[in-house]
């Protein structure tokens, strides 16, 4: 997700963020948005890991150019 899309999201939850006036957020709003943030980091982060074991999963079974011959 790009910065772009995540203010989008931020947006959408709170359109108030799209005018040009001063916002003032309750402690509860503030939580929100800093879980919304870290919800996405971390489900972004879990499948860029998940991607990189695959990877290594894969490379593993490679790395060797004389297996299955003996």
């Amino acid at each position: 997700m790009s910065k772009d899309e995540l203010w989008d999201l931020y947006v959408t939850k709170n359109p108030s963020f799209a005018e040009n006036e001063a916002i003032l957020m309750s402690p509860d709003k503030i939580k929100k948005m800093f879980n919304l943030t870290y919800d996405k980091a971390y489900e972004h982060g879990k499948v860029v890991g998940e991607n990189v074991a695959n990877l290594m999963n894969g490379y593993k079974s490679k790395s060797n150019p004389f297996e299955g011959l003996f």
